[in-house]
């Protein structure tokens, strides 16, 4: 079995890399037993998961790199089917990437997750609830150097804690909605370049005239906006420079509700948040000849159009879950005190 495959090829079940979950093994590792889940993995609620419209589910497996070391071990989603059909490597990556979205959704991506592909799981290896290295990259008769990429690119993932019972019940919307998917993935684009977290996060919202120190961080910025940008797109269209007509369409998609960015924020309309990055697009990012009296970006400028995209995304994905009629999530703007 080669590393790049066609993408209707098919396996009993997939391990989708961008996720683990830290685990206590020394409470669990002498209770896992096939067929059983430990009890720890009741941290993380909504396990077993069947994806919408089809016939596909999420559950648990755990992957190990070294079979005799209980703290080598993760906690790994594993993509299968309720029938005993095979999951395709297209369905694989579709579920994968909107994993990713998911992070970029909550600004959670602290790595690029685009060169981490589904792990086929051979059929001699299933039921698979422990999965080791040695062991799955030797029934895949993968090569030492293929294999060392593809285990390396495997465990390139975020870690995930006490969000995950909020942060999974989104990725039906990404599953459903395909604008969705692409606004998240351009989303992905954006926070490679530029990612705002904890104090970072903080400092930079306090501090709005910090402005990037090298000519490629300028450049970054740039670029980092306008996919940001791209994301809104992707879910509200082409914005119409007639206020009224925007407010219309806005009002259609079932988004002219949006709470806001920031907790404590104030209100603002949309429409407006919405002209003024087409603006910021136009004059500063859409075009490639710098022109020498452009403004540059400051980081809380990258910050906030950022943070904007993606909790237009989120809005847009409790939209799709209303309207589908699956759990659904309330507003949740950002907290900084």
């Amino acid at each position: 079995m080669g590393h790049m495959l066609d993408l209707f090829d098919e396996a009993p079940a997939w391990v989708l890399p961008q996720l683990y979950f830290g685990v206590n093994w020394d409470e669990c590792q002498h209770r896992l037993k096939p067929q059983r889940w430990p009890e720890s993995w009741d941290d993380y609620p909504i396990m077993p998961m069947l994806l919408p419209e089809s016939d596909l589910f999420l559950r648990f497996c755990v992957v190990q790199d070294d079979p005799d070391n209980p703290f080598s071990r993760r906690l790994m989603l594993l993509l299968q089917a309720k029938s005993h059909r095979g999951v395709l490597r297209c369905q694989a990556w579709r579920v994968s990437s909107s994993l990713a979205g998911l992070l970029a959704l909550a600004n959670m991506l602290i790595v690029d997750p685009r060169g981490a592909e589904p792990v086929p799981v051979p059929p001699d290896l299933m039921p698979a609830f422990e999965l080791s290295r040695p062991q799955l990259l030797q029934s895949l008769s993968l090569d030492e150097a293929v294999a060392i990429g593809v285990w390396e690119a495997l465990h390139t993932v975020f870690s995930v804690g006490s969000g995950w019972d909020r942060l999974i019940l989104f990725l039906p919307s990404l599953i459903l909605d395909q604008n969705l998917w692409r606004g998240s993935q351009y989303l992905i684009g954006s926070l490679r370049l530029f990612t705002f977290m904890g104090d970072d996060m903080r400092d930079t919202y306090r501090d709005h005239d910090s402005m990037p120190d090298s000519p490629y961080a300028l450049i970054d910025a740039e670029s980092a906006v306008w996919l940001a940008y791209k994301a809104v797109e992707s879910v509200i269209g082409d914005p119409s420079s007639d206020a009224k007509r925007l407010q219309r369409h806005l009002s259609a998609l079932g988004l002219s509700d949006f709470p806001g960015v920031w907790r404590h924020e104030k209100p603002f309309d949309l429409v407006q948040r919405v002209t003024e990055f087409v603006s910021a697009r136009d004059k500063r990012t859409a075009h490639g000849r710098h022109h020498a009296r452009r403004a540059a970006f400051s980081y809380f400028e990258i910050m906030d159009y950022q943070y904007f995209a993606s909790a237009l995304l989120v809005h847009c994905a409790q939209r799709v879950l209303r309207e589908h009629r699956l759990p659904d999530l309330p507003p949740s703007p950002l907290v900084l005190d």
